[in-house]
């Protein structure tokens, strides 16, 4: 499927300490690939760009064709909004953040009052983990279990 005309969504996944937990990577590995196979079936027409994030963040090449970036299974630090912030700032597409959300107060605080200069509908957060503590949470906070409502929400269908 040709997808150069389509719309980008970047995938940040949380790869700070607490992530390293309970299978939360393999819980994140999951819902790309899931995500990645919507793409592959005609389901969803969208562009995937990952973004690996704990306290630096990184746009990281990948092809969907490859195996997971082996990178996002590399855990520690904690969550620096403001590393994201530098490449979330400039980017045109849907935002999708995967997330335990066991974030710096500060953090949360810097990431929810960047969210409100965003146009509607423009990211969405995934809880990760049974252990989840999102700071941030409100109405476009899901859990894994509503990723077909979140990409339906996101208008990413085909």
């Amino acid at each position: 499927m040709d997808l150069s005309n389509c719309e980008d969504i970047y995938i940040v996944c949380d790869t700070s300490g607490s992530m390293a937990e309970s299978a939360k990577g393999l819980i994140v590995r999951g819902v790309v690939r899931n995500i990645e196979q919507y793409a592959r079936y005609g389901l969803c027409k969208f562009n995937i760009k990952l973004i690996y994030w704990n306290s630096t963040a990184s746009l990281i090449e990948w092809n969907p064709d490859d195996e997971f970036p082996s990178i996002f299974f590399k855990y520690g630090g904690s969550s620096n909004a403001q590393k994201l912030l530098e490449i979330l700032t400039n980017i045109k597409g849907k935002i999708l953040l995967l997330t335990d959300g066991f974030w710096p107060k500060e953090d949360a605080k810097i990431i929810k009052q960047w969210k409100r200069t965003l146009p509607s509908n423009s990211i969405k957060i995934i809880k990760i983990g049974a252990d989840v503590n999102l700071l941030s949470a409100d109405e476009d906070t899901f859990t894994v279990d509503e990723l077909l409502v979140v990409l339906y929400e996101f208008g990413l269908f085909a």
